[in-house]
């Protein structure tokens, strides 16, 4: 077979690997749609991509709005910063999940002036420094009447992923397709150039 179809079909046979890969480490953005108490946090939260257990380091963006009664506040990554601890906070490719039940004093905490008191949500485990046990959202501040915050256990889910739109899963084989055909097509030209001039084939 001749060099240059070698070539083109080794080519080929690597973009199969390429179109079946998967990345294990691209963003993950997780829907974020929680109601506490008579309060709520609606928005969205973005990790580094990392799957099982996450560090509030792997939490890299976040716009979430915290409403209860009349009172409403919308943190950012801009305005406010995150912070937590334990390892109760989980990531799969479709969902974020935090253990409630979680027996290491874990915490996540988005709030506008840490440890403040002033609007803040907060997902904690028994026995942290930081937050009531349970869900927490506090537009305004934890002595405020819009202070809502309701006791949780067990392994639940507090976002889901932002769908995607797949590569359809054809268009690899059709990429290989035609650099298969161009391939037999460069060895044909190939040929025909020989046959004129009397030159080897490479």
């Amino acid at each position: 077979m001749a060099r240059g179809r070698l070539v083109i079909l080794g080519f080929a046979f690597g973009a199969i690997g390429m179109g079946v890969g998967t990345s294990s480490a691209a963003p993950i953005t997780y829907n974020i749609n929680q109601t506490i108490g008579s309060g709520s946090v609606v928005g969205s939260i973005g990790t580094d991509g990392t799957l099982g257990s996450l560090g509030a380091s792997n939490v890299v963006d976040w716009t979430l709005t915290l409403t209860s009664g009349m009172a409403s506040y919308v943190l950012t990554s801009s305005n406010s910063a995150v912070v937590g601890s334990g390892a109760d906070l989980m990531a799969t490719s479709s969902q974020l999940l935090f253990d409630y039940s979680g027996t290491d004093g874990g915490y996540l905490l988005f709030q506008q002036g840490l440890y403040s008191g002033n609007h803040y949500y907060c997902d904690a485990a028994a026995g942290n420094f930081a937050c009531s046990q349970g869900a927490t959202v506090a537009p305004e501040s934890n002595s405020s009447p819009s202070f809502q915050n309701v006791g949780l256990s067990g392994n639940v889910v507090i976002g889901t992923a932002v769908s995607s739109v797949p590569l359809p899963a054809a268009l690899p084989l059709f990429g290989v397709a035609v650099l298969t055909l161009a391939g037999l097509g460069y060895g044909k030209s190939r040929r025909k150039a020989s046959a004129v001039t009397g030159a080897p084939i490479a």
